[in-house]
This record gives structure tokens, sequence and C-alpha cells, in this order.
């Protein structure tokens, strides 16, 4: 009688062990997701650089972060912060890594102009504190080259290179086809800003 009493408290352990092992790995592997996805959210930027540009009492950062999915989000965030405060969001990007120049200028109206890869360009208006996308066939008459953001060396770090430093250079990453005379800044968007085209 006793033996049988230990055996079904045995088997009842069992049974409650196997209905309890694929919640625990469940649990297990949920709290493991949860984890990675939390550290690279809130885990500080991959590269990171700013640039302070005193005539327009401004200093432009650009940031890049590790994403999950590229079809969600660029990973790649733009602030602009002046005494009265501050603009930050993400703007439009594809491998960063590979595709990190980001061309600064100042335009007439003393807003920031930001000529990405392909056609992700954007402005920021200063006075209000806005980012907004901006059509790659805008006007850029009277625009002034500032400089890049871009890798360089040593260490493959994102650094600001000033116009004397970087000639003026959009990376399309596509072939020239007929829309690029119109678009703004054409003479100066080409396949690729590291090779001779």
């Amino acid at each position: 009688m006793a033996i049988a009493r230990v055996a079904r408290r045995i088997l009842i352990g069992m049974v409650l062990a196997l209905l309890a092992a694929p919640s625990a790995l469940f649990a297990l592997a949920y709290g493991a997701i949860t984890y990675l996805y939390l550290s690279v959210v809130f885990s500080p930027p991959a590269y990171s650089s700013s640039i302070s540009i005193s005539e327009l009492n401004a200093t432009i950062k650009l940031e890049f972060y590790m994403i999950w999915d590229v079809t969600q989000e660029s990973g790649v965030f733009l602030t602009a912060s002046t005494p009265r405060g501050s603009v930050r969001g993400e703007i439009t990007g594809f491998d960063w890594l590979h595709n990190a120049r980001h061309s600064i200028y100042e335009t007439p109206q003393h807003e920031v102009a930001v000529l990405s890869p392909g056609e992700d360009d954007y402005v920021v208006d200063l006075r209000t504190l806005e980012l907004k996308t901006l059509s790659p066939f805008a006007s850029s008459v009277g625009w002034k080259y500032i400089g890049a953001f871009d890798f360089g060396r040593p260490g493959h770090a994102l650094q600001f290179f000033p116009a004397s430093q970087h000639p003026e250079c959009i990376p399309m990453r596509t072939s020239r086809d007929e829309y690029w005379p119109r678009m703004s800044r054409a003479e100066y968007r080409k396949e690729d800003c590291y090779s001779s085209n």
C-alpha cells in the first residue's frame, strides 16, 4: 500500500513535470528574446557623431543604431539642437554600415539640409525645430556645403568631415537615370562617392 502511494506520487510528479516543461521552455525562450530585444532598443548607438555650426547656432548629430528588422526601421537618427530646444527623428536609410555618408548644407533660409544616400533627403527648420522630408527635386540654389558625416579611419568611426576635407558628393547607389539632372545638387550626385565614376 505504501509502495503504491509512493508510486502514485512519483507518477503525479512526472505528469506535472511534463506539463510544466513546455511552459518553462516557453518562458525561458520568451525571456531570452525579450532581453535581447530590450538590450538593442535601450542600448547606446553603435556610431554617433555631431558638428556644431556656429553660423546657425546649432548642433547636428547623426546616430546609427543596431536594429532587428530593416523593413520596420532604419536605425538612423538625426538630431538638431539650438539654444531654444532640439528636434530628433528617425530618418530613412538602408544598410548604414555601407551607406553612412550624409551631406550637410546651410540653406539661404538658415535651415539645415541633409542629403543622404539615394534620395533620402531632409531639411531641419531651426526656427520651428521641425524635421521634414525634402523632395530630391527641391531647389538648392544658394546652398552652402558644410561637410559630411561618414566613416573614417582609424577604427572605422563615424565622423564629421568639413568641406575642406571631404569634397561634396551624394551617393545615389543606383545607375544614373533621366531624373538625376533635375535633382538638388545634381552635379554632385554619383553612383558611389568612393570610386571614380
